[in-house]
């Protein structure tokens, strides 16, 4: 029996190694704003969603959304963002 400490996810099948958008949020230090923002910019792409309708995201993006918050942090204009997405 769990610990009431211990939390409890529900994972779809085929979903464990993919990444909610506050996930994405979380492991780069943005906003779920943020995420949101560049995905209806067309320069992250959820690869589906789930039952739910939550985006889910894969390692890829991850690391896509991690080099944008990069280059925004050195100062690139969000032009640079769209030529790294493709």
């Amino acid at each position: 029996m769990p610990s009431s400490d211990t939390t409890t996810l529900d994972v779809e099948a085929g979903a464990e190694d993919l990444l909610s958008t506050g996930d994405m949020a979380r492991l780069t230090g943005n906003t779920l704003r943020t995420v949101r923002f560049y995905e209806e910019a067309g320069i992250l792409h959820p690869e589906r969603r789930s039952t739910g309708g939550h985006r889910l995201f894969t390692h890829a993006e991850l690391e896509r959304l991690q080099l944008i918050s990069d280059l925004r942090a050195a100062g690139s204009r969000s032009t640079t963002f769209a030529r790294c997405s493709r």
